[in-house]
């Protein structure tokens, strides 16, 4: 699918790994034309977000007593997380392209 400047792949849950060696021929390969890219694997983004708001310790226990806030508070983290991540991506590469893998996580 693309949608303005973007390119978003979707593909079955069993293709994973497929996807995977798909994704890092790719990135050898613009490394080796010299593209200018950034690639941000965001598999463990929620994980980071909660932990540099120091949440990280007690989040699992937490679930259990306040899941909607919990789930509020950690929206919140990752989407301003993610938001600073691929800006400061998109500042590394002008005119280069910024490759997110691992969305699944958000």
């Amino acid at each position: 699918m693309r949608t303005d400047s973007s390119i978003f792949v979707v593909y079955p849950p069993e293709a994973e790994i497929e996807f995977r060696n798909h994704l890092h021929k790719l990135l050898h390969l613009l490394e080796e034309r010299g593209v200018a890219f950034r690639h941000l694997d965001l598999t463990t983004l929620p994980f980071e977000a909660l932990e540099a708001r120091g949440l990280l310790p007690d989040a699992f226990g937490r679930e259990f007593e306040d899941y909607p806030a919990l789930r509020r508070g950690l929206a919140r983290a990752v989407q301003e997380a993610l938001k600073e991540r691929v800006a400061r991506a998109a500042g590394e590469v002008s005119n280069g392209a910024v490759i997110l893998s691992g969305t699944c996580a958000l």
